[in-house]
């Protein structure tokens, strides 16, 4: 099977089974929270806002960004992230990158290799 296509697979079977997604979120949540006090900080929240972009969007943010997008995050405003702020974090990057790779197999989907007309040896 394409790589591709297996990649999509896996993020539509995760984002729809919300058991599996919720043990994933829970595993990196408490990976991340490094004080173990159940939120997340600006600080602890920096290296998964940068994995997420290099990840899904191929860039390396800056510090500024890296702030604009853990403030957007924080939907409370209470200058940390909780669980389910991070779980909506998560799901909207895999989301985002299961849309990518729908694109990427659609114009796969369009490219035609036409047979050869004689032997290739």
């Amino acid at each position: 099977m394409d790589p591709v296509q297996m990649a999509y697979d896996m993020l539509d079977s995760l984002l729809k089974d919300e058991v599996g997604f919720t043990k994933l979120v829970d595993a990196l949540f408490e990976g991340a929270d490094k004080n173990k006090d159940k939120t997340l900080s600006l600080d602890e929240m920096e290296d998964t806002i940068k994995s997420a972009c290099v990840g899904v969007l191929k860039v390396t943010p800056t510090k500024e960004v890296v702030k604009e997008i853990f403030e957007k995050l924080d939907l409370d405003k209470s200058k940390t992230i909780d669980k389910k702020e991070y779980a909506n974090f998560w799901r909207h990057a895999f989301e985002k990158q299961k849309d990518e790779l729908a694109e990427k197999i659609k114009k796969l989907s369009l490219i035609h290799i036409p047979e050869p007309t004689r032997p290739l040896y």
